[in-house]
């Protein structure tokens, strides 16, 4: 008899057998999934940090490089060569360690494939930031070696290199957000075809939807978690950037704001809208900055000009109460066209505060100087610049526009003879301000000249606190001119009168002074070394009477440097010896006294008088006409405005104060020969013949050769 077959298992049975085992198929691959995903979860997280440390770095090896930049460009006001090559030397070991750092890291924790892009944009990076130093030491090189010219053009390739290691940089930064963007497009890829698995089991087993659905949810939730991660490590890169005192906002290229910004421009600039023409947004907060923006845009969107040159004319610093932000942009390029505009703002307020600090020490420095060498000369033009302040900010100059206009003009030439460069620099802002306006400064305009003044003095007072009481210094020549007089039995009214004027100034100091300032001016411009020869016939004239006309006399200092010497490769060019000479003269001819400077420069151009005359609808048919002109304010021969010339009222305050003393200027010029001031004064002869006979005498001479000052 057969064995009889074993009973076949109910369908149910092997249905639930199956789906038994389906299920538990389906947890182990859930749970494969689940391990699956944490693993790529973890990964992205620690890699999403790693590279956001990285962009850190970056960020900060950008500041560094920035930092090198200073020393080449802060050495034209320094004149520091040593202080400034010494910074540069350690910002540029800071920089080395740095991009070796961020070198060995990427080559020992980053993908070849991924971290040589990056590694080639930090290496272009090095090569550029290594040439803007060796550019940075020729410009030193040239300071020593006295080429300011030399020092401009290499000043602009340091600037080229510098631009050119920014550049490497901010790519060197969007290599690391598109590995991170890369990272995360692969984690959610494959977190979508997990999740396409985790629906496919559901989808094929009815029995374990709700552990599929609950599975699901907790994926959700794994996910959800995952993209906090995400989003914390994106605030803490905005964190990173914000924390550096930096506003970063993009334009679009018609100058817009983008949606992307920084905390710090909303707190310096206010709210900005998106959309907003970055124009308004900074017209808000300084209206002419706005304006200047506006008009440089237009500049950058016309394509007429290299875009480098265009977006070096736009609004660089601005100036919110006592905050000072210092604004750079770098073009972001699609091909060769503009797509949008990185803009960086940064607080740079105490980088002013300690340049003006370390302004006013050299001013101090060079106030010691000055009255080491003059000390009455100093405090003569402490007692005038006290005056000129007093009449601007009290209102002493009245409501006419020109004769303020001549006064800021003055009071800026007398601190340009003492090389105090922060008060030029704050009358020539003035002088533009009023010539732009054509108004009277304003009060807060007048109380910061007040304050800066006061500064200034409050610095140099304890130089100031001796005075030298009782004293009276003659010349040699002098005590000669009184023996010999007595020996000549001279009235003693006479005599008397020959010691009192004694106590006046002595023009020998007087002429050398200004001879000094000619010589330190045309250094300054470029003009090389010039000689300078006194002719002062010993002569004293009264300080306060003359203390107006010394003021003004300064413009005629400026005039002739400026306008009349020419440089030496133009002296060279034109036939003539170097250096150039500047004569300055004192003199009693007849019932007058001269006042004289002369220059071998290059002359009057009255061709470009009579050009200028034309526009300005003044007479110009005849040479005395021409010459008219040069005393009309507002008239100046040159097309742009300086520190030293351009404002056309320095000629008329000359006359001006020589009218006031009862004479008047003469000017005689000839081309390429040079150009004569001459002051004629009326003089009252206060000496007798046998006085002045004494002058002429065998035994005394007056100082009537020419002296060079050193």
């Amino acid at each position: 008899m057969a064995d009889p077959k074993s009973p076949a298992r109910p369908t149910w049975q092997r249905a639930y057998y199956a789906l038994g085992a389906f299920n538990v198929l389906s947890v182990m691959a859930a749970i494969a999934l689940s391990d699956r995903a944490m693993a790529g979860f973890t990964h992205s997280v620690g890699e999403n940090q790693r590279w956001a440390h990285r962009a850190g770095r970056y960020v900060e090896l950008a500041q560094t490089v920035a930092r090198a930049d200073g020393p080449g460009n802060d050495v034209f006001e320094s004149h520091d060569v040593a202080g400034e090559s010494a910074r540069l030397d350690a910002i540029m070991a800071d920089y080395e360690r740095q991009h070796a750092a961020a070198l060995r890291d990427l080559r020992a924790n980053v993908d070849p494939a991924v971290a040589a892009p990056v590694i080639a944009r930090l290496e272009a990076s090095h090569g550029d930031c290594t040439r803007m130093a060796a550019e940075a030491r020729e410009i030193f090189a040239a300071f020593r070696a006295q080429r300011p010219e030399e020092a401009g053009r290499h000043m602009a390739a340091m600037d080229r290199f510098f631009s050119r290691c920014n550049e490497a940089l901010a790519a060197a930064l969007a290599d690391v957000r598109r590995a991170q963007a890369s990272q995360f497009a692969a984690q959610q890829a494959e977190s979508q075809g997990l999740r396409r698995y985790e629906y496919g089991l559901a989808a094929l087993v009815a029995l374990i939807v709700v552990f599929i659905a609950a599975y699901g949810a907790k994926l959700a939730r794994v996910f959800a978690r995952q993209q906090a991660v995400v989003d914390a490590t994106n605030r803490d890169m905005r964190l990173l950037l914000e924390n550096v005192e930096q506003g970063f906002l993009t334009l679009d290229a018609s100058g817009r704001v983008t949606g992307e910004r920084s905390a710090p421009v909303d707190r310096w600039l206010g709210a900005v809208s998106p959309g907003e023409p970055f124009s308004d947004a900074l017209g808000r907060v300084d209206a002419s900055a706005g304006t200047w923006f506006g008009l440089g845009w237009e500049g950058v969107t016309e394509d007429v000009l290299p875009l480098e040159v265009v977006v070096d004319q736009l609004p660089n610093r601005v100036v919110l109460g006592e905050r000072t932000l210092r604004i750079t942009y770098k073009p972001i390029l699609r091909g060769t066209a503009l797509d949008r505009m990185l803009v960086v703002v940064t607080d740079v307020t105490a980088i002013v505060e300690q340049e003006r600090a370390e302004a006013l020490q050299r001013e101090v420095l060079t106030v010691l100087d000055a009255v080491i060498r003059d000390r009455n000369g100093f405090l003569e033009f402490v007692t005038e610049a006290e005056g000129l302040v007093e009449q601007i900010t009290a209102g002493d100059a009245g409501d006419d526009l020109l004769v303020v206009r001549r006064v800021v003009h003055t009071l800026k030439g007398n601190f340009g003879i003492y090389g105090l460069a922060s008060l030029v620099d704050y009358c020539h802002r003035l002088e533009a301000r009023m010539l732009q306006d054509e108004d009277l400064p304003t009060a807060s305009e007048r109380a910061e000249l007040r304050d800066r003044w006061r500064a200034f003095t409050a610095k140099v007072q304890p130089l100031l606190a001796r005075r030298d009481a009782g004293i009276i210094e003659i010349t040699e020549a002098e005590r000669r001119v009184l023996l010999e007089s007595i020996r000549a039995m001279t009235p003693h009214r006479d005599l008397g009168r020959m010691v009192a004027e004694w106590t006046f100034e002595s023009m020998e100091k007087r002429l050398a002074r200004i001879g000094a300032h000619v010589q330190a001016l045309a250094r300054r411009l470029g003009k090389g070394a010039v000689r300078v020869d006194v002719v002062h016939h010993n002569l004293r004239l009264p300080m306060e009477r003359w203390a107006p006309f010394w003021a003004a006399f300064t413009h005629v200092v400026r005039n002739a440097v400026d306008h009349g010497i020419e440089t030496e490769d133009e002296r060279a060019a034109a036939g003539k010896l170097a250096p150039a000479t500047v004569t300055l003269t004192s003199r009693v001819e007849g019932e007058y006294l001269e006042i004289e400077l002369r220059d071998d420069g290059r002359g009057i151009d009255f061709d470009r008088v009579r050009e200028k005359a034309k526009r300005l609808g003044l007479p110009c048919a005849t040479r005395e006409d021409l010459v008219e002109a040069l005393f009309h304010d507002g008239f100046s021969t040159r097309d742009e405005v300086t520190d030293t010339s351009g404002r056309g009222v320095g000629l008329s305050a000359v006359r001006n104060a020589a009218r006031e003393l009862g004479g008047d200027v003469v000017i005689e010029t000839a081309r390429n020969e040079g150009t004569t001031f001459r002051v004629r004064v009326p003089h009252e002869r206060r000496w007798s013949q046998g006085v002045l006979a004494a002058f002429t005498s065998g035994a005394v001479r007056p100082s009537v050769a020419p002296r060079m000052l050193d």
